[in-house]
């Protein structure tokens, strides 16, 4: 028996060598089992052993004879493989023999044993495909962008069951996999088919953005529909098994108006489509129209526009395969030919399969390829899906508002010397209320650096990072809080809310018209300057899809009163409101000067704060801009605005306690 040879690594051969200057060389060899001549080579290159890598082995390849035009080979492949293109090693063979005439290298005759060793040395290997199609257009993200913003503005006045995509699938009779478990080095890997893997039809799928599916449209390649089908499919027939605009049409009546409780009215539904030229044919473009608004997904983009694409398709086409592998397994379904070969499923079995396998696709996947589809990929999970649809959020409707109390943001300011505690609201006088917690946090430091409480500004705020924490943990953690889990219930935690109205006007007014600090950054205000209505629309949006949302200068500041400080935990249980309007100052002080006093602040800080707080602007005020608020008040009470601001903040008027604004 011819004895395998053997590699080891650096770490071992290091070892070997260790015992051997303890025990000796032949003791090494038979206690390690290794050949003592090798030994000794490996005490003569200790220090190399040393210096390397210890999982290194002997390198027995040689070295590359042409460097050159190895470099310059692996480059090609790169090069090529940038722009996606296939590499095989029949394509590197000829490139390399081009390349060595090139160089003038006599006799270099780039063998198959030769492009293997270049590979490995190099790097390289033969890898599966993970995906075939055309290649991005270079301008993706700007389509992407756009067709976005076309159906959210187009599904503005649509329900969500009312609007969704629609995608062509190719279905075999045969669906075996790919790979199967066998015993090694077996040559042979057969699987049973009924040989029909290549005899193919159509399956056309549907879903709206609420989770519901139309019926599946199936079309068999024949001449006549086949009898004897089950009910929940519509099945047609075509020589060529695919879609044709007399079919687009016959599918828009017979499934897309099957879907639940469809609006007829043409203009308050939308159908996503990609490409396909059945599609895109005037004759089925006017058949569509007559039914519902269409959105075509531009060339190239639909592995990152369609949702049945991107999560509905694989999950449909999994359930069937596992329904013919059950079917294949069990004999008893088998029927054979005259000659004994085995017959492919009836025509109402795939229907039966069919039906079922798009019934077992679960609505959180049809939501999940929605959400992936119409947004940038998930970053925060948030829950359900929801579009923009009614005019005003109340009775019925209520489920149509962006819901309140999600944990989004927290800021917290604390004074440990009255177990105080305050959330902190951007737009609700933040600015204020950390200066005020400032002041008691360390009066006489704030007080002798002559500090006053309306002027200070945000980011040079004398307390900054002292007597602030991102969450409830993070006050634990700071030394000088003295925070415990112990004398929690001993703390007092207050927030301070504002009017939402009167809370949008003055950060609207302040970011996006009078600072203007969209000149500095062109994304803040959403990218819509001083435009009120784009900036309701692109707020609106970023909350309607849950994924998207994420904390941005525009959020920060613009988000619900109710998504801050983990209301949605505390608010009931801990938090003491106090409301803030600018047409009741005398109120709010009443408010505040109570709490002051529940947790023991001297009447002489009181009164201090009270100076200060009632007397002259704030860095950041609106007020005097009488014109301006009622310019972009008059905006807020058009039709659209108002629907997407109560939308939006109605939750923080109903929490909190403030009159619903005048519906005009």
């Amino acid at each position: 028996m011819v004895r395998r040879r053997k590699s080891y690594t650096a770490a071992y051969k290091f070892r070997v060598v260790k015992y051997s200057d303890d025990r000796g060389v032949l003791e090494a060899s038979c206690h390690f089992a290794i050949n003592d001549r090798l030994i000794r080579k490996w005490r003569n290159n200790r220090d190399l052993l040393i210096a390397a890598k210890p999982m290194r082995r002997a390198n027995r390849s040689p070295n590359a004879m042409y460097p050159e035009l190895e470099k310059e080979l692996k480059k090609w492949i790169l090069e090529e493989r940038a722009v996606k293109r296939s590499v095989s090693t029949v394509r590197i063979r000829t490139q390399a023999i081009l390349m060595g005439k090139e160089k003038g290298y006599a006799g270099f005759t780039a063998s198959p044993n030769w492009c293997y060793k270049f590979m490995k040395r190099n790097g390289l290997s033969v890898r599966a495909t993970t995906s075939t199609g055309q290649h991005l257009p270079e301008d993706y993200i700007r389509k992407r962008e756009d067709f976005r913003n076309f159906v959210f503005d187009e599904t503005m006045e649509v329900q969500p069951g009312d609007w969704g995509n629609m995608d062509e699938v190719p279905v075999s009779f045969d669906m075996p996999r790919r790979f199967t478990v066998d015993e090694k080095g077996k040559e042979d890997i057969f699987i049973t088919t009924t040989g029909s893997e290549k005899n193919s039809f159509t399956v056309v799928l549907a879903v709206a953005s609420n989770g519901s599916k139309c019926l599946p449209f199936i079309i068999f390649k024949r001449k006549t529909v086949p009898k004897g089908l089950p009910q929940g499919v519509v099945v047609r027939a075509n020589e060529k098994g695919w879609m044709t605009e007399k079919l687009m049409a016959d599918w828009v009546e017979k499934c897309w108006e099957s879907r639940p409780n469809p609006c007829q009215d043409p203009e308050k539904s939308l159908l996503i489509l990609d490409s396909a030229r059945s599609h895109l044919t005037a004759e089925a473009k006017e058949a569509v129209k007559k039914r519902t608004k269409i959105a075509v997904i531009p060339g190239g983009m639909t592995k990152l526009l369609q949702p049945l694409d991107i999560a509905v398709n694989k999950s449909f086409k999994a359930n069937l395969n596992k329904k013919w592998e059950d079917w294949i397994s069990n004999s008893e379904n088998h029927s054979f030919t005259k000659s004994g070969k085995l017959k492919r499923a009836s025509y109402a079995t795939v229907c039966t399969w069919i039906k079922e396998s798009f019934d077992d696709v679960p609505i959180s996947c049809i939501k999940n390829g929605l959400r992936k589809a119409m947004i940038d990929d998930p970053e925060i999970e948030t829950g359900g899906y929801e579009s923009p649809l009614v005019l005003y959020c109340s009775g019925k409707d209520y489920n149509y508002c962006h819901k309140p109390l999600l944990d989004f943001l927290k800021d917290y300011v604390f004074a440990p010397s009255y177990k105080l505690n305050t959330c902190v609201i951007p737009k609700s006088i933040s600015t204020v209320m950390t200066a005020v917690i400032c002041l008691l946090y360390d009066t006489e430091k704030f007080l002798a650096n002559n500090k006053t409480i309306n002027k200070e500004y945000y980011y040079y705020r004398f307390c900054a990072g002292l007597n602030e924490a991102r969450s409830m943990d993070a006050i634990k953690a700071k030394k000088r809080s003295n925070y415990t889990d112990e004398n929690a219930h001993l703390w007092t935690h207050m927030v301070v809310v504002r009017e939402p109205m009167e809370r949008f006007v003055s950060g609207f007014l302040n970011k996006c018209r009078v600072e203007k600090t969209w000149l500095k950054n062109k994304r803040i205000c959403f990218g819509c300057k001083g435009n009120v209505s784009c900036f309701l629309k692109r707020l609106n949006r970023m909350m309607t899809y849950p994924s998207l949302l994420r904390q941005t200068f525009d959020t920060y500041h613009f988000a619900p009163q109710s998504w801050y400080c983990e209301m949605g935990k505390y608010m009931y249980n801990n938090y003491t409101i106090v409301r803030y309007s600018r047409s009741d100052p005398e109120g709010f002080w009443d408010q505040l000067s109570s709490v002051f006093r529940k947790v023991n602040v001297p009447e002489e800080k009181i009164n201090i704060i009270h100076d200060q707080l009632m007397n002259g602007e704030t860095k950041h005020s609106t007020f005097g801009l009488t014109d301006s608020k009622q310019k972009l008040l008059k905006e807020l009470y058009e039709p659209e605005n108002f629907k997407l601001f109560l939308k939006i903040y109605y939750y923080d008027y109903i929490l909190f306690g403030f009159p619903l604004p005048d519906i005009k």
